[in-house]
């Protein structure tokens, strides 16, 4: 898909509509002019930023560019399990977190030093990378931990006296049920016993257990936007199904050779780009393939 390749002509004066009218709507989704304005704007860096400019063909175009990472987050929220969204979710709300949050060198020193004191004392041949290379890994576990003690404060864990409706307990307001109770349960005993095996006290260890994740997730839905939730799960999408997508020599020959023509610099050499080559035609497959059966109504 390439606004580009269209060329930006534009089409006849029509009458000027609000930013807040529906202008198309694709796969079922209403959308407003102000989205695709502002789209347009960004596509085009600011050379074109009225839909409404646009030949039918242009706005079609545009309207499934505008679509697709709407549709790769469908097919992820429908094909990735729940719980490795949940992982990639709270992955995306601790990252944002730590790039607002101030972390002094101090704290982040005695990190490193108690972690790198930790390895050598397990394996003192073991090579420990330097302070500066792992300095953002270790803030983003300093907020992630700042995180999770801030939810704790607020979730009591408490075991229910009987199962009832499927649920076990609570963490905060957030219901266990015996199903994640039992796998927890199978996990820690390394499949000795059960939930209903367990002692009281051994039951409110576990949901301590479970509260950190559970908070985070929580956290990480409620939190983030919509916007930065499909793209997160799409991303993760995209990475699984790209390296599915046939791609053959032959036309990554050819894509490179266009953009010889195309570039006013000299390109790195085939083989040194040829794998992004790959992965840019490979996307661009997947994308008309989900395309192919979307159905874009111009308003």
């Amino acid at each position: 898909v390439n606004l580009d390749a269209l060329g930006m002509t534009s089409a006849k004066r029509q009458k000027k509509r609000s930013p807040n009218a529906i202008v198309a709507v694709a796969d079922g989704i209403k959308i407003k002019k102000r989205a695709l304005d502002s789209f347009l704007k960004e596509r085009t860096q600011g050379k074109v930023s009225d839909f409404d400019k646009l030949l039918p063909k242009q706005k079609k175009v545009l309207v499934g560019e505008y679509i697709l990472p709407r549709l790769f987050a469908k097919r992820a929220r429908a094909e990735i399990p729940r719980k490795e969204q949940d992982i990639i979710l709270s992955k995306v709300w601790v990252g944002k977190a730590t790039a607002t949050s101030k972390v002094s060198d101090e704290t982040l020193k005695k990190l490193y030093e108690k972690i790198r004191s930790d390895a050598l004392a397990k394996n003192p041949l073991s090579a420990f990378p330097p302070f500066e290379k792992i300095k953002p890994s270790l803030k983003a576990k300093v907020v992630e931990q700042r995180l999770v003690n801030q939810l704790l404060q607020s979730a009591p864990v408490t075991v229910a006296p009987e199962v009832k409706d499927g649920i076990v307990g609570h963490v905060g307001m957030l219901p266990v049920t015996k199903q994640e109770a039992e796998e927890a349960a199978r996990y820690v005993t390394k499949g000795k016993a059960g939930w209903d095996a367990l002692s009281a006290k051994d039951k409110e260890r576990l949901l301590k257990m479970l509260a950190p994740s559970m908070l985070m997730v929580n956290a990480a839905r409620n939190n983030l936007e919509e916007s930065e939730i499909d793209g997160a799960l799409a991303n993760i999408w995209m990475r699984k199904k790209l390296p599915q997508i046939e791609v053959s020599e032959k036309e990554i020959t050819q894509r490179y050779k266009k953009l010889e023509k195309l570039s006013k610099k000299k390109l790195p050499p085939l083989e040194k780009i040829s794998e992004s080559l790959k992965l840019q035609i490979a996307k661009e497959k997947l994308s008309e393939k989900l395309l192919k059966n979307v159905k874009i109504t111009l308003k």
